[in-house]
């Protein structure tokens, strides 16, 4: 029952350190239009409200809950790190901001 929830997690922090708009504007080549922020920020917020309610379903649904939210702690910091990298390897590669730092 964990894994099921933990996909829904991670697919859902996924979405939400997707939509934030610093890192919706630097992640993606043209940046998300606001419209589609809001949206997929809802989505994200929607699969994290349903995977709290299928583990709130289980028969063990405190220890299961526990351990879904200590999941998500996690997620939410390799995700995070991910990002970072991320941005962090595209401000380096484009010559253009490089010239302009350099000059």
């Amino acid at each position: 029952m964990l894994l099921p929830l933990s996909f829904i997690g991670l697919l859902a922090v996924c979405l939400l350190a997707a939509a934030t708009p610093r890192q919706a504007s630097e992640l993606f080549t043209p940046p998300l239009p606001h419209k589609q922020q809001i949206l997929i920020r809802a989505f994200g917020f929607l699969l994290l409200a349903a995977s709290f309610f299928v583990g709130s379903l289980s028969h063990n649904a405190g220890r299961l809950l526990i351990a879904h939210i200590g999941l998500l702690g996690l997620y939410a910091a390799i995700i995070s790190l991910g990002c970072t990298l991320c941005l962090h390897n595209k401000k380096r590669r484009d010559p253009a901001k490089r010239r302009n730092n350099h000059t």
